[in-house]
């Protein structure tokens, strides 16, 4: 065994746990900033309705839902918003360290192109497993978060 793939097989599967117990953190901070968004709303909504007229003044809307609460961050929702966030980039990341662990554990066993596609395909599925993890734990917790004042649209 090659001092490389020694090293590799020590320090690789070491930085995927890293990375996973990192992917799962950073998706529980935005489930967390999430709902202190839509919190905030919630407040602001109060002192919308406590400014009557003077309300103009707030820049800012009081809908509770996410769709404000992202708007409110200068964000709209979006099917690639996953990839532009933190999660998406430890995702990538942890998912592409895995795949390589993987090509380089087969690398012993099957010819380098088998290793390589297979290295490729688990680093592809790892991604989906982040992504499926993040977007699922994010959604059961805004199933949990009633708005009291949606939008409109």
């Amino acid at each position: 065994m090659s001092d490389f793939r020694l090293f590799a097989l020590v320090v690789l599967p070491a930085l995927v746990f890293l990375g996973s117990v990192t992917f799962v953190r950073v998706v529980e901070t935005g489930v967390e900033d999430a709902i202190y968004a839509q919190a905030i709303n919630r407040i602001r909504h109060y002192y919308l309705e406590l400014a009557g007229d003077d309300a103009r003044y707030f820049v800012l809307g009081g809908n509770d839902d996410l769709q404000d609460g992202l708007a409110n961050m200068g964000l709209s929702p979006s099917r690639l918003r996953p990839f532009y966030s933190a999660a998406g980039v430890v995702a990538v990341i942890n998912s592409m360290v895995a795949g390589a662990l993987a090509g380089i554990v087969l690398d012993v066993f099957v010819a380098r192109g088998v290793a390589v596609i297979v290295g490729v395909l688990a680093a592809i599925a790892a991604l989906g497993g982040h992504l499926r993890l993040g977007s699922g734990r994010f959604l059961r917790a805004m199933e949990n978060f009633t708005p009291q004042f949606p939008s409109d649209g």
